[in-house]
């Protein structure tokens, strides 16, 4: 084998495990060009999956806290948080992210991708 095979062959495999652990409880909303995926599927735990426009890529294996009424995700990485709270409709959700400073460096408004009810 090439140089070249060996490589994709490598690729293809890394992101078939990759596809394979996806979680399999996870809520997808997206806007804007971002993309934020959240684990519900182990306990507590809540994961955060996102990715810029650009590609770039954050994970975050637990939630620093819920809450239902409205629901609204907290996580904290390096200083920063990051807040998923859903808007008066319930397929709506905004993602805000604060830097360590507490200066807000994103505000998205976001779709809830696997929402099937009213309104």
């Amino acid at each position: 084998m090439n140089f070249k095979t060996i490589v994709l062959t490598t690729t293809l495999l890394a992101s078939s495990a990759i596809a394979l652990s996806s979680p399999a409880f996870a809520t997808t909303y997206a806007g804007g060009g971002y993309t934020v995926n959240v684990d519900d599927g182990e306990g507590s735990s809540l994961s955060y999956h996102a990715c810029d426009p650009k590609g770039r890529c954050l994970y975050i294996n637990r939630v620093s806290s819920y809450s239902s009424h409205p629901e609204r995700y907290v996580w904290r990485n390096q200083g920063y948080r990051y807040i998923l709270t859903q808007t008066s409709k319930p397929n709506r959700y905004r993602l805000q992210v604060f830097n360590p400073k507490g200066k807000l460096v994103l505000n998205r408004l976001l779709t809830n991708l696997d929402y099937h009810g009213g309104f």
